[in-house]
C-alpha cells in the first residue's frame, strides 16, 4: 500500500483528493500547510507527496528545498524535483 501526503490547504481539494486515494487503497495522510507537511515527512517515509505550490506558513518551494537539505525519508522521485 502506498503512503501518500497531501499538503493542500483548499479543505475542498483536500478532501476529495483524500476520498479519491482512499477509495483506491491508499494511506493518506492529508496536512493544511507547508511546515505540517515538512513535520509529516520528518515523522514517518512517504511514497509520494501530492504539494500545493501556494501553501500558507512554507510555500511549496521551500519545503522541496528543506526536504532536499534535510535528506528527508523518501524515495527519490522519477519526476526528479
Amino acid at each position: 500500500m502506498l503512503r501518500i501526503l497531501i499538503a493542500e490547504d483548499n479543505p475542498n481539494h483536500a478532501s476529495l483528493a483524500r476520498q479519491t486515494l482512499e477509495g483506491e487503497g491508499y494511506a493518506i495522510t492529508a496536512v493544511g500547510d507547508g511546515r505540517q507537511a515538512l513535520e509529516a515527512v520528518g515523522r514517518q517515509a512517504f511514497d509520494l507527496v501530492l504539494l500545493d505550490m501556494r501553501l500558507p506558513v512554507m510555500d511549496g518551494r521551500e519545503f522541496i528545498g528543506r526536504v532536499r537539505g534535510a535528506k528527508a525519508r523518501m524515495p527519490p522521485s522519477p519526476l526528479s524535483w
